[in-house]
């Protein structure tokens, strides 16, 4: 196989899933379940022959913590420069109410504790791996899908297919028991969920101040606060 291999990290619940499926939707790309390759036992043996079994041409994989900082360097020593990194961002306040609804906020401490190490390994990633990465953010994604997927095909080396937008009508490979994520993600677009923080969060200045230094880092800002009933969707623009 001679397109080198691409690894798509995050923070939990930033759109990875939805960009994974989109990908996969491509005849040439291949983007299966998530595989937490880094959890394996003998994980160099696991990604090359994933890698070379690959039924499309483009071989990814979607593990939101392949953008930790000791996992980038696992796949440096795998693939050395031969690999690409897709990093995937969305607004802080957003990605905190969607642990919170989920039920997947079970310690503010280890969320916090999780940011910080996808901060730091995207951090690495600028300095050490920039011309391997592309970083795109979840609202460009489902505002301007074909832009956002036409940079992604480009920084991939081939060319963007409409059946990309068509993602929901096609079959993907899923995990045994489809994730929430899963489910969610093969459905038609939506946006509802963008600048869903600024009604949840409305009078909870705290958790402001805890994700400043991620809306900082990934150059967000906070909103005004949502009239109850008031949509998120025309809040687009808003978000940095």
């Amino acid at each position: 196989m001679e397109s080198p291999p691409f690894f798509i990290g995050c923070m939990a619940r930033s759109g990875s899933t939805l960009l994974r499926m989109m990908l996969d939707g491509h005849p040439q790309i291949y983007v299966g379940p998530e595989s937490r390759w880094h959890d394996k036992w003998g994980y160099r043996r696991f990604l090359k022959r994933a890698y070379k079994s690959s039924p499309k041409p483009i071989w990814g994989d979607k593990s939101p913590m392949s953008i930790y900082r000791e996992n980038l360097e696992r796949l440096v020593s795998v693939f050395g420069g031969g690999f690409r990194l897709i990093s995937i961002h969305r607004h802080p306040g957003d990605v905190y109410a969607s642990w919170e609804q989920s039920g997947k906020l079970k310690s503010e401490s280890k969320f916090i504790e999780r940011y910080d190490r996808v901060k730091d390994g995207t951090a690495f990633a600028r300095e050490r791996l920039a011309d391997q990465l592309l970083e795109v953010g979840y609202e460009a994604l489902v505002s301007d899908p074909e832009t956002v997927l036409r940079s992604v095909t480009d920084f991939l080396g081939c060319e963007f297919d409409p059946d990309m937008l068509r993602w929901h009508e096609q079959e993907h490979e899923l995990l045994p028991r489809a994730s929430y994520s899963e489910r969610k993600a093969s459905q038609q677009l939506f946006s509802s969920s963008v600048g869903r923080y600024r009604e949840l969060l409305k009078d909870r200045p705290d958790v402001k101040r805890l994700l400043q230094p991620y809306c900082d880092f990934w150059h967000y800002r906070w909103a005004p606060d949502a009239e109850p009933g008031q949509g998120a969707v025309s809040e687009l623009e808003e978000l940095g």
